[in-house]
């Protein structure tokens, strides 16, 4: 199961390694990680998403919320939550049909086009996961050149 952690530590770096170390050392990958400032330029949030058992998750967000520099440990999983993220997607497609199609996909997705030449078009995406995920999917067949995705990046919803 995919699951979205969000830490909110004191400083810029020091923790980061940390908190990565407790999670390899129990055995979990890291399909996604962020860390920037918050309001309090003190304070940073890590978002991390990872797979694994609820349980085992629950531990280990319990674990991390145990380390000196962490102010707050949330296993944001199921949830409300707000969850972005970016990817820039080169896509072959020369004017024509083919661009035509480019241009059609990434309205429905609401991408913005940032760059056009010759040869092709390159794509600003950005939404949840599964948006960005479908976009890249449906672009596929027409011949992707590269694609470049920031992490995922959560916070609680007021609803």
């Amino acid at each position: 199961m995919r699951n979205t952690l969000s830490f909110l530590v004191e400083g810029s770096g020091g923790e980061l390694p940390r908190i990565v170390g407790l999670l390899s050392a129990r055995g979990f990958g890291i399909e996604s990680l962020t860390m920037a400032p918050t309001q309090d330029t003190d304070v940073s949030r890590i978002t991390i998403v990872t797979s694994g058992a609820v349980d085992a998750i629950d531990k280990l967000t319990a674990l991390v919320g145990k380390q000196v520099r962490v102010l707050d440990a949330v296993n944001m999983t199921g949830k409300p939550l707000i969850e972005r993220e970016l990817a820039l997607i080169d896509v072959k497609a020369v004017a024509g049909p083919a661009r035509q199609e480019v241009l059609s996909l990434a309205s429905t997705f609401g991408a913005e086009v940032v760059d056009v030449s010759e040869e092709g078009v390159i794509l600003q995406a950005s939404g949840d996961w599964n948006q960005v995920n479908s976009l890249i999917e449906l672009l596929k067949p027409m011949s992707i050149r590269g694609v470049a995705r920031t992490g995922t990046v959560a916070i609680s919803s007021l609803t």
